[in-house]
Parts: C-alpha cells; sequence; structure tokens
C-alpha cells in the first residue's frame, strides 16, 4: 500500500510541476514579437525588389501558399496549406528597396501583424531581409510559436523559397533577433 501511495504522490509532483512549467511558458510569451531574416542573392537590387512584390508570380515560389485571389495591386487573399485565408493589404512600397503589408482579417485568425521587405545592395550580391512585426492572441499558439516552431520559421521558409526561386542552390538565411 505504502508503494501506491508514494507513486500516486510522484504522479501528483510530476502533474503539479508540469502546469507550473506550462504557466510559465504562458505568462513569459509576449503576444507581440519582431524577428528579422535576410539571405543574399546573386541578383540586381532592382530585379529582386522586382519579383519579390509581384504578386502574379508569387504562387510560383511562395511556400505554403496554395492560391492567391488578387483584389488590385495593392490588396490580396492568399490561401494557405493549413486552410487559413490570410487577406493582405500594401502599406508601404519604396522601390526598389522597401516594401511593407500587413495582415487585414487578423481578427479572423488569431495572429497579425506585417512583414517589411529590405532590398539593398551587398557587394556584388542583394541583401533580403523581412522583419516580421507579428502578434499571436492564443496563448496555446502563442507557447507554440515561440519555443515549437519559432517565430522565425516562416521567414526562414520565405526567404529560403524565394532565393532558390532566383537561382541560388543553396541559400542561407540569418537572424538577427531570433
Amino acid at each position: 500500500m505504502k508503494k501506491v501511495i508514494a507513486a500516486f504522490g510522484a504522479l501528483a509532483g510530476f502533474v503539479v510541476l508540469l502546469v507550473a512549467l506550462a504557466a510559465v511558458l504562458v505568462f513569459t510569451s509576449p503576444r507581440e514579437h519582431t524577428v528579422t531574416g535576410s539571405v543574399l542573392v546573386d541578383a540586381a537590387p532592382a530585379d529582386v525588389f522586382a519579383r519579390a512584390t509581384d504578386l502574379d508570380r508569387r504562387e510560383d515560389w511562395a511556400p505554403m501558399l496554395v492560391k492567391l485571389r488578387k483584389t488590385d495591386d495593392k490588396h490580396w487573399t492568399e490561401e494557405t496549406e493549413w486552410g487559413d485565408k490570410m487577406s493582405f493589404e500594401v502599406v508601404a512600397h519604396d522601390p526598389p528597396k522597401f516594401h511593407k503589408v500587413r495582415i487585414v482579417n487578423a481578427d479572423e485568425l488569431g495572429f497579425g501583424g506585417a512583414w517589411s521587405w529590405r532590398v539593398e545592395a551587398h557587394g556584388k550580391k542583394t541583401r533580403v531581409s523581412i522583419t516580421e512585426d507579428g502578434y499571436v492572441d492564443n496563448l496555446l499558439f502563442r507557447v507554440l510559436s515561440k519555443y515549437v516552431f519559432g517565430h522565425e520559421s516562416n521567414i526562414k521558409l520565405t526567404l529560403e523559397a524565394f532565393a532558390t526561386h532566383m537561382g541560388e542552390k543553396n541559400p542561407s538565411v540569418t537572424f538577427a533577433n531570433p
């Protein structure tokens, strides 16, 4: 009987420890996050910028994108492999160096924010950077986004796919603030 009580006590202690750990993760995961990733591409900045902002060719390279429906040159909706339908709008456009878009229907998704694309000459190559200023409302998804998937995961996938589309064989994405 003492072994059963000891086992039950150990199990109860383990459960309490898990709950405490979960609480710490939830309450130390801020709603907002910022992360910047960059990759080098062997092409002129103007060509890189034109390709990165060309909605008509985005389906050719964008990862997880199943369908893009363009409303006009500044508004569109993307359907992802996960079934999300994200509506975007261009909030800043300064060719050939800066392009910023934001999610319009964030209230429906439980997450949102903006992606800023920066394009700049870097020696004989062009550095392409994406900064995500995002947020996640749902506490569980906030923890998963930070500790399991990583806030940088979509930027990494996007920059790798874009660089490959631009002809890079083994693109290497670096992060300023993962």
